[in-house]
């Protein structure tokens, strides 16, 4: 394979090792969102791949908004469902890091 690509069954299987660790051996099933931590900064595609110069799109994103994003994908109302990959991203990376601390 090679190196600039993305294995999709491989990235599956790690999210979800990571996922079952979370839930089965910390015993977590939901993890807190701080009110002063429920706005995070985005940078935009393309910017955020372009790292010969700093990123000046920077929106805000919501992590309460992301999760809502995520109920309708599992109840199958997301027009867009891979799409929803950009909302999901900020709850694993909000997971990993509060999970850590």
């Amino acid at each position: 394979m090679p190196t600039n690509e993305i294995d999709v069954k491989i990235l599956k299987l790690a999210v979800n090792a990571v996922l079952d660790h979370i839930l089965e051996d910390l015993k977590l099933s939901s993890v807190i969102v701080n009110a002063e931590e429920d706005l995070y900064w985005q940078c935009p595609a393309p910017e955020a791949y372009d790292s010969s110069k700093k990123p000046t799109d920077l929106t805000v994103g919501r992590l309460n908004d992301d999760m809502d994003f995520a109920r309708l994908v599992h109840r199958g109302e997301s027009a867009d469902v891979s799409y929803n990959l950009v909302h999901l991203a900020p709850l694993l990376r909000y997971i990993g890091q509060t999970v850590k601390r």
